[in-house]
């Protein structure tokens, strides 16, 4: 792999993936973010007092390797024990033992992929682990195991006899609730045959995994962007050669980097490593050519080389309706928002294009335009409440109604840990309503240890502190914020640049 700097070495793998997390985000956004922390804290605590390592963190599922076995099945058993006791965590894990390729962006092979398998035949409290495990930790007493027979796992080549741990605390699975992406399976000698439920067909294909992942990656939201994630990695690991599945990962970086859903400057070099992978592999198909383009604007800020790529794209396909979602960030970079609308108008209502056509419609000053967008986006549903929230606080400011938008930025806030993603909004608002006196102690009180530097240009433009306010969108540029490349289409930024 050109560039990284591999190493192989031999780890027990855990995945752990938390069930149902989107439909628990979609009925209760309180309660989602409760598991979520929580998961994330006893992650964080135990795989640290039992020597592992956090690979990544995949939204509601973690990657992690252990250079012990033994320590591995024990971490997993204590992070149950903690999970299954209220506020209850609905997790599932699966462990399997090998060896591991490890360079700067993640970690592959075999055991990475029989690892995942199995942690999706597990259930909700359980733990899995394979009979190559079971063999390292079996003379140990105090871990209680039980074989669920042989298993021939998708893309797996030879069936695996999978074992549940049973120690108090753990959930027993019973063989009617396993679920997996799993060929025929097959129970060891001298036990009767199950017949278990799978998710992909035996016979089914990338083609239909990687259907699945773009419908996720078009709804635009934290978690169908990380349910797209998942599935375009078991794309790429069942078939490394694919363009599509590693543009599409590609593409998952930089969404999860432009959103801040994990340290942006490791997504956008993960999305470029990926991006390039996959030219190599196709450049005569457009979603390659579209990943190139995207990380050249966001990653590198480069609109000549992102043109370049997409005028690749519209060779390739004059009339595709993907070239024409994603060319609308390099219009509205380059300030075209009339050719962004004409590129926009013609998409179907996916979450993507709703959200780009109400920053356009906002923009160009059609606010009546931008308001039909915000109860389309709301009737949709997908997750998108308190996305529609600030999208009305920002309509309001812009009509200059700013009581009203207070009071919805103040309830849009209460739901969030980063005060300073609408502290440039608020003080605008406030200033408008109250000064700028109270509009600077807004500010002051709102400032965290991880700033939004173009949140915080908003505020110091609002106080007409210009040097401060520049060299905010100075450090928006060097952390790669991608609302600093619109900065000069922001209607709350007038007089700057």
């Amino acid at each position: 792999m050109a560039g990284q700097k591999e190493k192989r070495k031999l780890a027990a793998v855990m995945f752990a993936d938390i069930c149902g997390y989107t439909a628990i985000m979609q009925e209760d956004e309180d309660r989602a973010k409760v598991v979520r922390k929580k998961f994330k804290s006893a992650i964080d605590e135990l795989v640290k007092e039992y020597n592992g390592e956090i690979i990544q963190y995949m939204g509601d599922g973690a990657l992690i390797i252990f250079s012990s076995g033994l320590e591995a099945v024990d971490c997993a058993i204590e992070i149950q024990h903690i999970l299954t006791k209220e506020p209850m965590v609905p997790l599932r894990i699966g462990l399997h033992i090998g060896d591991v390729v490890i360079d700067e962006v993640s970690i592959y092979g075999d055991s990475v992929n029989i690892s995942s398998r199995i942690e999706s035949l597990s259930v909700p409290g359980g733990i899995l682990i394979s009979g190559k495990l079971f063999d390292e930790i079996k003379n140990h007493k105090h871990i209680k195991t039980k074989s669920l027979g042989e298993f021939g796992f998708k893309n797996v080549k030879n069936k695996i006899e999978v074992f549940a741990i049973i120690n108090e605390g753990v959930k027993e699975p019973k063989i009617n609730e396993l679920e997996g992406k799993l060929n025929k399976p097959e129970n060891i000698a001298g036990k009767s045959t199950v017949f278990i439920k799978t998710s992909l067909d035996e016979d089914s294909d990338n083609i239909e995994l990687l259907k699945y992942a773009d419908e996720y990656l078009r709804k635009y939201t934290y978690e169908d962007t990380n349910k797209a994630f998942r599935l375009y990695k078991e794309a790429v690991s069942e078939n490394p050669g694919s363009a599509k599945a590693n543009a599409g990962l590609s593409l998952c970086y930089l969404y999860s980097g432009m959103n801040h859903y994990f340290t942006r400057n490791e997504c956008y070099k993960s999305a470029g490593h990926y991006a390039l992978k996959s030219l190599d592999i196709n450049r005569k198909t457009v979603l390659p050519n579209i990943a190139m383009a995207m990380v050249s604007l966001f990653s590198n800020n480069n609109t000549e080389t992102s043109f370049k790529y997409f005028s690749e794209c519209f060779k390739i396909s004059n009339e595709s309706k993907l070239v024409n979602l994603y060319y609308t960030y390099y219009l509205l970079t380059v300030q075209k928002p009339d050719e962004a609308l004409q590129s926009l108008i013609i998409l179907e209502n996916n979450q993507e294009a709703l959200s780009l056509l109400f920053s356009t419609y906002l923009i160009l000053g059609k606010f009546e335009k931008a308001d039909d967008i915000i109860s389309r986006i709301n009737k949709s549903g997908d997750g998108f409440a308190a996305k529609v929230k600030l999208y009305k606080a920002i309509l309001l400011l812009a009509k200059g109604k700013y009581s009203l938008a207070m009071k919805i930025l103040d309830e849009y806030n209460s739901n969030l840990n980063d005060k300073e993603i609408t502290t440039g909004y608020q003080c605008y608002a406030i200033n408008k309503v109250y000064g700028i006196e109270h509009a600077k102690k807004n500010f002051k009180e709102n400032l965290t240890a991880y700033p939004n530097h173009t949140q915080r240009a908003i505020a110091y433009n609002v106080f007409n502190d210009i040097d401060n306010a520049n060299k905010c969108l100075d450090m928006a540029l060097q952390n790669k914020e991608p609302a600093r490349i619109f900065a000069h289409i922001n209607p709350f930024l007038k007089g700057l640049l």
